[in-house]
């Protein structure tokens, strides 16, 4: 008789988050949330999901964590610890995602606290580079991050990636991000498109000379080692011509504005490049 049985889960315990990222929303973050005059904290099955997650551990073989942000999240920590104390570590893969920001939880190296582990594979969001980076994924602070990073990779028992999403305001930036993680680290970026409200946020809004240039920049980071990586900056270039969005960049601006009120920042100082779209925004 055939027995059904969960071996595979996504852990997305709650929203707690330390950054206010411009493609989120007070869902996935407690800090955006905060901003919004919201104390909500989004859980998972009501706060359940640690015992349900218990009730099946005995059959999981892999386990992908998410948030918020994993590595803050405290019953992912006490999960670590029940799959070690039932002796589900050594044949457990473990996935994250990660804003890169922590090393430690209470105190204790990250790193400790995932060995024993079969396989612990670690993908890092960085959407862009330098001062945009810590604009666009306010809580960023671009040393710490790259600094962070190669604490992750000097791990011998993780496996590390990148990824980035991308709009059209990070896309240069998110562009310049992966050729330094290339040229510092070895690795390849994985592209993603952002999903936006009217996709006034997708890369099918800018003006056809800029999404020439994007194409010629993206057309760099296609060097054949990497397949999935090469097809995933592809579907960039060719999402850029998919369509003419520029009628959202209106809306897309508006709402840098008002989270430049909310937070003291100005888009146009942070990404020059756009400053012929100023009338949009003021």
């Amino acid at each position: 008789a055939l027995v059904n049985k969960i071996m595979i889960t996504e852990a997305r315990f709650s929203s707690v988050c330390n950054f206010k990222c411009r493609i989120c929303s007070e869902r996935y973050s407690t800090a955006i949330a905060k901003e919004a005059g919201s104390p909500t904290i989004y859980r998972t099955l009501n706060g359940d999901l640690l015992d349900s997650l218990k009730a099946i551990a005995h059959d999981l073989i892999w386990v992908q964590f998410s948030g918020g942000e994993p590595f803050l999240i405290p019953e992912h920590y006490e999960f670590l610890q029940y799959l070690k104390d039932i002796g589900r570590a050594n044949i457990m893969k473990l996935t994250y995602t990660t804003n890169g920001s922590v090393t430690h939880y209470k105190r204790q190296p990250i790193g400790e606290l995932l060995e024993g582990f079969q396989t612990v594979y670690i993908a890092f969001s960085i959407d862009a580079y330098g001062k945009q980076a810590e604009y666009w994924r306010h809580g960023t602070v671009w040393n710490e991050l790259v600094s962070n990073v190669e604490y992750f990779i000097g791990l011998p028992h993780v496996i590390t990636d990148f990824s980035t999403t991308v709009g059209w305001p990070n896309l240069f930036s998110a562009i310049k991000a992966a050729q330094f993680l290339y040229d510092r680290f070895g690795r390849h970026t994985m592209f993603n498109r952002v999903f936006s409200p009217n996709d006034r946020l997708s890369v099918e809004a800018l003006p056809l000379d800029l999404k020439r240039e994007a194409e010629r920049q993206l057309t760099g980071l296609i060097r054949g080692e990497d397949h999935l990586k090469d097809a995933s900056v592809r579907n960039i270039i060719g999402l850029l011509y998919n369509s003419d969005k520029s009628e959202q960049l209106r809306d897309a601006l508006q709402e840098q504005k008002r989270l430049d009120m909310l937070r003291g920042e100005n888009f146009f100082d942070v990404f020059p490049e756009y400053e012929r779209m100023r009338g949009l925004y003021e």
